[in-house]
């Protein structure tokens, strides 16, 4: 049985501990700019294929991080908050913000 949430908070929790490796993190990172260069040239150029390419190469490479790298499961209940935590993650990292929530969290 999938793990269920009962608010965003509690899944941000979990979200920071099942990318707690630098490396899944960075494969979450390439996975988002790669995808919505993608995903974006596809919208502009009306081409559904490409948009299509985008989302299958984003979860292929996030979720096989967690395999490969992280060895855990992804958390896939909740895509739309997926998205928005690895961006809120990254956003965190690139502000140097990253290492003081994953302190704050016991991670």
């Amino acid at each position: 049985m999938l793990p269920q949430y009962e608010n965003y908070d509690d899944y941000w929790n979990c979200y920071l501990i099942a990318h707690s490796k630098k490396t899944t993190r960075l494969c979450h990172y390439i996975a988002l700019f790669v995808g919505c260069i993608i995903g974006l040239t596809g919208i502009f150029t009306l081409n559904i294929w490409l948009v299509l390419i985008a989302i299958m190469q984003g979860y292929i490479l996030a979720v096989g991080s967690h395999f490969v790298v992280q060895k855990n499961k992804p958390l896939i209940t909740r895509p739309i908050w997926g998205v928005v935590s690895v961006a809120r993650m990254f956003m965190m990292d690139l502000t140097g913000k990253l290492t003081g929530e994953l302190k704050r969290h016991g991670i």
